[in-house]
């Protein structure tokens, strides 16, 4: 870049005001210009949020005792034993508060055994007693199917068998009557003839 213009001068605000209306000419012409002094205001911007600090007064050097910390800073400060101190509190910790909690009451085994032993029979009980009860309902109800079955077969039988006895007393009666009337005739002539049934 060959210009001559002092950007930095107008930037810190160094310029006189003849030498900031040629910087503003020559900025609105020159692109190369125009960025550079973008820069720089974005330099200037970054530089002006930094905090102000006041100098050191002197130099100090490693044997100086100036920028020693104090006591209770090297007392604050992260150290190894600290760790191993603290594994220690807490081991220590854990050891009485065993040595302080009060024994857990001893479990009677045999009693709990007992116990659970007889919780499973009363509840095998009452499933066996349920089961029996459902079979002999069960058995009951097909006994009592089958009675009502055989009764009514019976039944049947009775009345087939009646009224069999009834068509044969009624063949036998006729049979009877015919024999009858033919020994009547027999014996009486022709009056007896007119026997009927």
């Amino acid at each position: 870049m060959d210009c001559d213009v002092d950007l930095k001068s107008y930037v810190l605000g160094e310029a006189t005001s003849a030498q900031r209306g040629a910087v503003n000419a020559h900025i609105r012409e020159c692109s190369a210009c125009r960025e550079e002094l973008g820069r720089l205001r974005a330099a200037q911007a970054a530089l002006m949020t930094l905090r102000e600090e006041e100098p050191p007064r002197r130099i100090a050097f490693v044997s100086d005792q100036v920028f020693e910390p104090s006591w209770w800073r090297r007392l604050l400060a992260p150290h190894p034993a600290y760790g191993l101190a603290a594994a220690g509190l807490l081991a220590a910790a854990i050891v009485a508060h065993g040595a302080m909690a009060r024994p857990a009451a001893r479990v009677d085994q045999a009693a709990i055994e007992a116990r659970v032993a007889h919780q499973i029979q009363q509840k095998l009980d009452a499933r066996v007693q349920t089961a029996v009860t459902q079979a002999v309902a069960n058995v009951e109800a097909q006994d009592r199917e089958k009675t009502a079955a055989l009764l009514a077969a019976t039944e049947k039988r009775f009345a087939e068998q009646r009224r069999a006895d009834l068509i044969a007393f009624d063949e036998n009666s006729e049979i009877l009557y015919k024999r009858v009337a033919r020994v009547l005739a027999q014996n009486d002539g022709p009056a007896a003839a007119g026997v009927t049934r």
